[in-house]
């Protein structure tokens, strides 16, 4: 660099017209990762597309549950939400964030106060938010893959997430499940990290992103799973040594640190939050007022269809016994949450279809496994990489055009304007003309 710099200094026109050529903006770009930025992208386009559906009229009950709770903290000052039946981090991280956006009005001269935040232009922010977690889900699912099974297969993962309908779906509401998927991910990431490298950091921090999951909402404990399957790849013979189990420990203290400090009222208001908890428990052991009489395994299976699609179904079978030829330490950490919680889940009567969204970005990296195992048998690497990539490209368009189809036509339903708005509107028209 010393003997760099001074040829630069000294050049004349000549020099200095090097230094502005096009390979130096060029060079730094092509350091870029630009598949995963342009799939990250496009899976934030679809996520923000219509994210101001029907406003300012709230539609969606539990939107209210925590961007009505949020707002109604910042205008009382009150951080008690006195309501437990989901966890209170998504409640509080919005209830900072309009605060910071009222004040910022204020500062505008919009508003009097940062409590005269408008609730259209909150439930926008809210709304916005949840669509950058749920393109953050694809990128950690894409990091994911990438560690276990390969660069390929992290990118095809991240496709399938990214065009998932049910994800893309929820992810235009103000609710836990994005959130919790996310940190989730984050979570079992770190721990794939620990079964490769068990240092104290790679403990520590899947403990917190999975507290800050079960923060999100409570089913996410299960993440703990993937952290004993990682602990066990990890240590093998040596599970039981002293460093080992204080790392494991450390990683429970720092989980369930991190919920109590998302959830403060968990003890400030232990008898509310007791109450509450046992109530969303027994919730689960009836059907929802209203819900299809199938039973709940079946409507998982429906939901799964719609969600990913019946080719990507196709490639998870043939992906879990690809992964499990191919590795089975990496089907182990990518399988352990995504059984347990299925598994329990699936004993309750109870069924909304947000339920399934933990188990998705798993399911993607399996189908994503079973397409990139399927071509490497269909096209032998002797007929060159790039037939290989322009196959899977192929199989990947077909394997993602039902779930992408639903999601564009959802988005576009949402974006037009409700039938409910219609009918208000003509009911206000006449009210004047009286």
């Amino acid at each position: 660099m010393s003997s760099a710099l001074p040829r630069i200094l000294t050049s004349r026109s000549r020099g200095r017209a090097r230094s502005w050529a096009p390979s130096v903006w060029v060079q730094p770009l092509a350091r870029v990762d630009q598949p995963l930025v342009a799939l990250l992208l496009g899976a934030l386009i679809v996520r923000t597309w219509g994210a101001n559906w029907l406003l300012p009229w709230i539609m969606h009950e539990d939107e209210l549950s925590y961007a009505g709770r949020a707002l109604g903290m910042v205008r009382s000052g009150d951080l008690n939400p006195y309501w437990f039946i989901n966890p209170t981090l998504l409640t509080y991280v919005l209830a900072v964030q309009y605060w910071l956006l009222g004040a910022l009005a204020t500062l505008l001269g919009q508003v009097a106060s940062p409590a005269d935040l408008s609730w259209s232009r909150a439930f926008l922010y809210g709304r916005l938010e949840t669509a950058v977690w749920g393109t953050a889900a694809v990128w950690a699912t894409c990091r994911l893959g990438t560690l276990l099974l390969g660069r390929r297969v992290g990118l095809l993962a991240g496709l399938f997430l990214a065009l998932n309908f049910l994800h893309v779906r929820d992810s235009h509401y103000i609710v836990n499940d994005v959130w919790m998927t996310f940190l989730l991910v984050v979570s079992i990431l770190f721990a794939a990290r620990a079964s490769r490298a068990p240092t104290t950091a790679n403990y520590l921090l899947a403990g917190l992103a999975g507290g800050l999951a079960i923060g999100a909402k409570y089913s996410a404990g299960f993440f703990f799973a993937s952290v004993l399957v990682a602990h066990v790849v990890a240590w093998r013979g040596h599970v039981l040594s002293w460093p080992a189990l204080c790392r494991l420990g450390a990683s429970g203290v720092v989980a369930g640190a991190t919920f109590l400090a998302t959830n403060p009222y968990a003890i400030l208001d232990w008898p509310r939050f007791h109450e509450h908890f046992l109530t969303q428990a027994a919730w689960g052991n009836r059907p929802w007022f209203g819900q299809s009489p199938e039973p709940a395994p079946l409507l998982w299976a429906l939901t799964l269809v719609q969600a990913m699609g019946a080719v990507q179904l196709i490639l998870v079978g043939v992906g879990l016994a690809a992964v499990l030829v191919r590795d089975r330490r990496a089907a182990l950490l990518l399988g352990a949450f995504p059984t347990i919680y299925a598994a329990f889940m699936l004993t309750k009567l109870l069924f909304v279809p947000r339920f399934v969204m933990p188990v998705i970005p798993f399911l993607c990296l399996f189908a994503a496994v079973g397409a990139d195992s399927l071509i490497r048998w269909l096209v032998p690497a002797r007929r060159g990489r790039a037939v290989q990539v322009a196959v899977l490209a192929g199989l990947a368009l077909v394997a993602v055009a039902q779930p992408a189809t639903l999601a564009i036509q959802s988005n576009r339903l949402i974006s037009r304007e409700d039938t409910r708005q219609l009918a208000g509107r003509y009911v206000a028209e006449q009210l004047g003309r009286d």
